[in-house]
């Protein structure tokens, strides 16, 4: 049965190579235009896997590389999350890397970790909070929430 299989894929392959010799020679300008084309697409989709594959250090060297130094003067904003059993504290996380990606400068933290005065100084805040049991606050949350009902 392989080699069954193996001689299938063997013939296809040639069929196409038959096919393209065929056109290269008939009509030289559209094979060359198509050559151009999958090269070009292969190195863009090289080069975005590779980009999503790096570390952030490494994407912000390689953003520095290529956009210069001031990548990073984007504006800066607060991703707070309240998480019981961390899933919030996960798309939070994702949500940071995705606002560094584009060039924002991001702070991460657990509600419970800043104070309510905190967040009129900030311009610009992105909360990812999930409830516990029956719409209950987070772990992580619930003394930001008790400072939040007191200052009512």
């Amino acid at each position: 049965m392989d080699s069954k299989k193996i001689r299938r894929e063997l013939d296809d392959f040639t069929s196409l190579q038959n096919r393209f010799s065929k056109l290269t020679r008939e009509r030289k300008d559209e094979a060359k235009h198509l050559q151009d084309k999958l090269k070009h697409d292969i190195q863009h989709n090289f080069k975005q896997k590779y980009r999503l594959g790096l570390e952030d250090h490494e994407l912000l060297e390689w953003l520095k590389k290529h956009f210069g130094e001031n990548v990073m003067k984007g504006d800066k904003c607060l991703v707070v999350y309240g998480s019981e059993t961390g899933h919030a504290e996960e798309l939070a996380f994702i949500l940071k890397s995705e606002l560094q990606r584009r060039g924002q400068r991001v702070r991460l933290c657990a509600l419970d970790d800043i104070d309510i005065e905190e967040l009129a100084e900030e311009k610009l805040v992105y909360g990812v909070i999930s409830t516990a049991g029956q719409g209950d606050y987070p772990k992580n949350a619930k003394e930001f929430f008790k400072q939040v009902n007191s200052n009512e």
